[in-house]
Parts: structure tokens; sequence; C-alpha cells
């Protein structure tokens, strides 16, 4: 079967997960609302960082997220607004195409059905569903990071249009995530693994040199914003040692939840955790004495990310590269059985169709309803929303702990609460900043409820009045 053919059907076996896990409602994570405020700004003909998020001294380096993701949000925003079912579906786009790239990928001669099972498996398992939930720049930044790695792997066969197109992939894939800088250098390590010195030097700034422009043109020329990525690397030198075992503890702590939700037998749990982490192992050593251009960026690609400072988001730094891992594993489990039977791939197959069945049956209806009982979409936030829209001032500053989610929302400005000082110093920084409003959540059961936060809000009795209330926040004017 040709490429295109296998692609265009390994597409349509994804394309029910266009409307999986799309819901009207969304998590307090306010990252979501950082890219959908950009979009809008534009929209509304302002800079795109002018989404009236006020960074301070909890978050100094924080003045914007990265652009690429907003930019590609646009149409949708155009269109409907801010809707999050569109937009969720727009999302699930780039994560069907994601797998179809993988698929290209993972395909060998006469294996093409054991990569179909291995793809539909990764993005039908209700891990990686579960991020279509969220509007972020994962999936669109990893369709591209799969694409581009596709083309690096072929470098010596494109036309000199097709290293243009390679340049802008890389440059667009930089403005989503800073990350997508890796593929620079994966360009480079194709070039001299070649070892064919036809393939002139041009043919390698080409790309290098395009990507650069377009990064310099969007980022610099078109939409600038002065210390946009700051917050990427003001954490460099500081306790490298101590981000790197933090974030090996978690993430594989990750890897084990990954199989172990595919069955509730503690005996199956122990026995996939074991099994896939030897043959993980097993099938990295294989690609490392075989260091090829796509060992050689996933291992790039984890060592900046591991030297980053712990944060507790699952795989989502590592998740364009995470069915690497799983594909690897399997296709480990594949040679082992075929050193005695070299045509054998059914106990692979089997297993596949096994735990694919395992991820259609996974009963996701809790999470969803938690979702939907505590996410930011709920009538006391929406109530919230109102009254400050309403009733509070578009100058007014207001102190939250999901601060970007109130700018989208109430067309407040808003910042985080300040912490790590005494509350004397709090308050002084407060009015350094010029802040009018208070606004705190009371249910414990919510994202956005800050326990530090609301001890300092009961230490403020005379400074504080009480505006507005339901069941989940208060609402407070502060007295100066």
């Amino acid at each position: 079967m040709k490429n295109n053919s296998a692609f265009l059907l390994m597409v349509v076996l994804l394309l029910p997960l266009l409307f999986i896990n799309i819901s009207t409602t969304h998590d307090w994570g306010d990252d979501f609302a950082a890219f959908i405020g950009q979009a809008k700004a534009i929209l509304e003909g302002k800079e795109y960082f002018k989404t009236g998020f006020v960074p301070n001294l909890e978050k100094p380096d924080l003045v914007a997220s990265p652009l690429g993701w907003s930019l590609l949000l646009l149409p949708v925003m155009a269109a409907y607004g801010v809707n999050l079912v569109a937009l969720k579906i727009y999302l699930s786009i780039f994560y069907v195409l994601w797998g179809g790239f993988l698929f290209l990928i993972f395909r060998k001669k006469k294996e093409t059905l054991f990569a179909a099972l291995v793809v539909g498996f990764i993005f039908y398992h209700p891990q990686f569903i579960g991020f279509k939930a969220e509007v972020l720049s994962d999936a669109a930044f990893a369709a591209l990071f799969s694409l581009t790695l596709y083309f690096v792997s072929r470098l010596e066969k494109l036309t000199t249009m097709h290293l243009l197109i390679l340049g802008l992939m890389i440059g667009f894939s930089c403005l989503i995530r800073p990350l997508g800088f890796v593929l620079m250098g994966s360009v480079f390590f194709e070039f001299f693994r070649i070892k064919d010195w036809k393939l002139k030097w041009l043919q390698v700034l080409i790309p290098i040199l395009s990507a650069f422009l377009l990064y310099f043109l969007v980022g610099k020329v078109f939409f600038p914003c002065e210390n946009v990525y700051s917050h990427y690397t003001h954490f460099l030198g500081k306790e490298v040692g101590v981000n790197v075992v933090e974030n090996a503890q978690f993430y594989f702590a990750e890897w084990q939840a990954y199989w172990a939700m595919l069955t509730a037998h503690s005996t199956g749990k122990v026995l996939l955790i074991y099994l896939f982490s030897f043959l993980l192992i097993v099938g990295s050593l294989r690609y490392l004495l075989l260091w090829n251009v796509y060992t050689v960026t996933v291992l790039a690609y984890l060592a900046v990310v591991f030297v980053w400072p712990f944060r507790s988001q699952g795989f989502r730094y590592i998740y364009p590269v995470l069915p690497f891992f799983v594909y690897i594993s399997f296709e480990s489990l594949n040679r082992m059985i075929q050193r005695n039977h070299r045509t054998t791939t059914w106990v692979s197959n089997t297993l596949l169709i096994y735990l694919l069945f395992q991820c259609f049956t996974f009963n996701a209806e809790p999470i969803q309803r938690n979702l939907v009982q505590h996410g930011s979409q709920t009538n006391s936030a929406k109530a919230l929303y109102s009254f400050l829209e309403h009733e509070v001032s578009n100058s007014s500053r207001v102190v939250f702990t999901k601060p970007r989610v109130l700018c989208l929302y109430s067309g407040v400005n808003a910042l985080y609460p300040i912490a790590n000082l005494d509350f004397r110093k709090i308050s002084e920084e407060y009015t350094r900043y010029g802040v009018h409003y208070f606004v705190r959540c009371k249910n414990t059961n919510l994202e956005c409820y800050n326990a530090i936060y609301s001890s300092y809000m009961d230490s403020m009795e005379r400074q504080k009045v009480l505006l507005w209330s339901n069941t989940d926040f208060d609402v407070y004017k502060r007295n100066h």
C-alpha cells in the first residue's frame, strides 16, 4: 500500500476521535485562557499580549504564552468566538493528523497492520484522549513536530520547495513551543549522518534560514513582545540536578499509570508495568546503537524536558515523544518473538487488539462528571464572571488564583496572588500593583482553591469589604 493511501486510511480510522471527549466545559488550568485570550486580542486589533493579565512578583517572567497556537486558533475564533466545543473539535483535527503522521514514521515493509494497531492504541488510550479536553497547544505542536521529523528523515530526497516547506514547519513549531528548536539540530544531524557531500550545504541552510526568518518576522516584526520567552530560560543553572531527579521519578510514575489504567486487576497492572518497562529498556538500547535521527531528536527533546523545573502536568511536556516509547516497546516484543519465528507478529498484534479493547471499554464518565461539576464553566463560575463583567471596571485590578480565566471571561485586569512573603509585605506589594479587588474560591474541591491565599484573605479583616458571594466564590473590594 502506498504511503498516501495508507496515511488516508489511518486518518479515517482515527476520525471518530474528532467527536470523542468533546464537552462544553474546561478545567481551571488557565493556560487555555491565555491562548484563547491572545487570539481574541489579535481579532480585536490589539497587541496579542494585552489580554488583561498582569505579571507580578509571583510569576514575573510570565508575560505571554507562545504565539503559534493562538494564531492557529484565529479562524475558529473569528467564526465562533469563545466556543469551547468548536475549539475542541478544531484541536481534535490536529490530534487525528498527528496519528496519521506517526503512522508514516512507524510503518515499515510488511508491518502496516502492526503500525496501524500501535497508532490506534496510542490515540484511543484514555490518557491521551484526556488531553483533548483542554484547548492547549499539545496536539498542534506534536502533529507538526512529527510531520517535520518525517521530512527530516528524508532530507536527501527533498526538493528545494520541500526544503523551504520544512523550514517553515520548523519555524512555526518554534512559535507554538520553543522546544521546536530541537528540530533544527535534527536537520544538521541528518546532514552529517548521510555523509553524502553531494547534498550541498545550501540544502541544509534553506530550512534553517527559512525557519529563523519565519520566527523573526512573526515573533519580532508582526507580533513583537519583549521578554515573551524569558520564563522558559530563567531557571537555567538553578538546581538542574534536582529537576532531573524529580522529573525522572514523576514521569516514571506516569508511565506506570499509563499501563495500570488499562486493567482493574492488581496483578494485571503489575504485569503490564513490568513487561512494558522491560521492553522499553531493551528497545531503547537497540535504538541507541542505531543512532538515527529519531533517536537523537527524542533524546535531545528529553534532555531539555528533564532539566525543566518539575511540574505536575503528567505527560504534557513529553507528550510529543511518548508515542515513540510505546512503539519501541511493542517493536521490542516483536523482535524477541521473531528471533525464533521470523515472520510472526500475531502475538504483539493480538496483545494490541486486546489493549485497544480495554481502551474502548474504559469508563471515562467519572472524569467527565468531575470536570462538569468542578470546572471553570459551572453556574457559580459563570455568575462570578457576570458580576465582574458588569460591576467591576475594566481598568480595575483583581487578584485571583487563575487570573487569565478571569481576564478571558470577565474582561478585567487580573494577577496571581503573591506568596512567599509575610502578610504585611504582601499588602505593600498589592498597593504597588494597584490592586482593587480580591476573588477567593471557598470550595476546596475546585482547582482554583488556594489555602495560603485564603489564609491571607482571612487576615485582612479591616482591609476588605465583601461585595458579592455565592456558594463557591467571594468578591471583596480592598480598603486602602
